[in-house]
């Protein structure tokens, strides 16, 4: 019998779930080595919907960030510079434009060294908040909801709900869905959570902040089994972001042959001084890819809606439907009898354990 210690095991707890964890260096080895060749491979390439997404960083965004580094460390010179070019492209009507938006990010940046240098004595909400702000100037005027305030995902309920059948049958309790930093939303008449990130303070211990990869890893194959379940098998991937202070990473999660792949895609780094100011670059790259690639996400979702509704139009009115759809009906929420089992610690543990660490609460 194995001691408790390896029952509540972090890997453990993602081999109960069916995730394949490629973001951490450790698990990624282990699982490598004892896969056979063709295996590696297949699991070490990402996937080829994030390989054809549209870019993150524009031509024109590009250039103008390189010529942000050549102002040289003058801190007033650089932010003249881009309140200048900024003022250029308003009198263009450019300020919805990428290069607008990149600007803006990195004059925050800069507007704010002197608070991103005291990450180490702050708490993880503090640094969210302000991290909050670039994403907000992202995410600007898209049909994405940026839910934080440590929202609860519903997608965790079906795992949760399923969790306690087979594990708490006579727990009665009302299921709570887990808390987390920032849920990414696509809001067009529905909420449908596309993907959770999660933040944690620079001076964690290395064990809190594996418990958080581990705890946002399950959140994530929740919402991809909930994305795939209500909208399709096409919708088997997704992004999303952990971090630690001001370093992260961005990772992919991959639903394939019924198991969760998740892979690191890059690591992130927010600059605490000008002169690392362009290694910065590398990082508004990702995070205007990650902007894309979720509204890739949500066009797509919103042509499935459409066909849907045309589709149930038709079989109201004709008795027949149109051929792109399958079915006239809306998909129906994913019930615990067809959703994959994903592990969440159970209830009375979670009390037993609450004043150690509560990143399963």
């Amino acid at each position: 019998m194995f001691p408790l210690l390896y029952i509540w095991h972090d890997d453990f707890r993602l081999s109960l779930s069916g995730i394949i964890n490629l973001v951490n260096p450790v698990t990624r080895k282990t699982t490598m080595d004892h896969l056979r060749e063709e295996q590696r491979l297949e699991l070490a390439n990402e996937t080829s919907d994030l390989k054809n997404a549209t870019l993150g960083l524009d031509a024109e965004s590009s250039d103008m960030f390189d010529k942000i580094i050549e102002q040289g460390e003058d801190i007033d010179a650089v932010l003249e510079f881009i309140q200048s070019t900024k003022a250029i492209l308003s009198g263009a009507r450019r300020r919805h434009s990428q290069v607008y938006a990149m600007l803006s990010v990195v004059e925050q940046i800069i507007e704010n060294f002197d608070l991103w240098y005291k990450d180490c004595h702050e708490s993880e909400m503090t640094f969210y908040r302000r991290f909050a702000t670039l994403l907000d100037i992202i995410f600007k005027e898209t049909t994405i909801e940026l839910a934080d305030g440590e929202t609860g995902s519903s997608s965790t309920r079906t795992a949760i709900e399923l969790n306690k059948a087979v594990f708490e049958t006579s727990d009665s309790t009302k299921t709570y869905a887990r808390k987390i930093d920032l849920l990414l939303k696509f809001d067009d008449r529905e909420s449908v959570e596309l993907c959770s990130n999660e933040w944690k303070k620079s001076d964690v211990s290395g064990d809190i902040v594996m418990k958080q990869q581990c705890k946002n890893l399950r959140i994530n194959a929740s919402v991809l089994s909930t994305l795939m379940a209500e909208h399709g098998n096409e919708f088997n991937t997704i992004m999303a972001m952990d971090w630690i202070g001001t370093i992260g990473y961005m990772y992919t999660m991959e639903k394939k042959n019924g198991i969760f792949i998740s892979r690191l895609h890059d690591t992130l780094a927010v600059p605490k001084e000008m002169a690392h100011l362009s290694q910065f670059k590398s990082t508004l790259d990702n995070l205007f890819l990650y902007r894309n690639y979720m509204m890739k996400t949500c066009e797509a979702l919103k042509k499935k809606s459409s066909l849907l509704e045309v589709n149930k139009l038709l079989w109201n009115i004709a008795g027949h439907e149109h051929d792109t759809v399958s079915s006239p009906s809306s998909p129906s929420p994913p019930s615990s009898s067809s959703f994959p089992f994903i592990y969440f610690t159970p209830r009375s543990h979670r009390i037993q354990k609450r004043k150690l660490i509560n990143l399963d609460d």
